[in-house]
């Protein structure tokens, strides 16, 4: 089976309806044809064209060729859309460096002063509780003691715990 590859020149290439329209321009342009035969039939007097229905026309008419104008590769459509993204995205971000949150917790000392001697009381890390049964934890701390057995722990990089058994003799 042949394999070749597609330049994105190529992929990204608009359809395009008549001459350089494509087609959203072409459904912007649209636009004003169905809201004059939406006002024709709904707006009193129906089915005629007094002036104040032209105007609403044309006005629908010069909005949407307007929207359909290409500026540097995109329709002022998708550059308003642009825009208004551009205007709604947050303008302040807060950022505290010495946050702790996803960091490790660390071990913190205080001096707490008992009678005339100074005490350090050191904080201890949260540990989880095992959900094994107490025979089962005692069966692993024998194996991992065992000197025959070749147990062997590494922390990884992120903090991923490795453990290494060799065959037992």
């Amino acid at each position: 089976m042949r394999v070749s590859i597609v330049p994105a020149q190529i992929t990204t290439v608009e359809d395009k309806i008549a001459g350089n329209l494509t087609v959203q321009q072409a459904a912007y342009l649209g636009v004003p044809v169905l809201f004059g035969f939406i006002a024709a039939v709904l707006f009193p007097p129906s089915g005629e064209f007094p002036a104040y229905k032209i105007v609403l026309i044309a006005i629908v008419f010069v909005l949407s060729a307007l929207l359909a104008v290409k500026i540097k590769g995109r329709i002022v459509a998708q550059w308003l859309v642009l825009l208004a993204k551009f205007a709604a995205r947050p303008r302040y971000f807060v950022y505290d460096k010495n946050s702790s949150y996803l960091r490790p917790e660390r071990v913190q000392k205080s001096n707490e002063i008992v009678g005339k001697e100074i005490v350090e009381v050191k904080k201890k890390p949260s540990v989880q509780p095992l959900k094994m049964a107490q025979h089962e934890v005692v069966r692993l701390e024998q194996f991992a003691r065992d000197s025959r057995a070749g147990v062997k722990f590494e922390v990884g990089k992120k903090g991923k715990l490795y453990v290494h058994v060799t065959e037992v003799n």
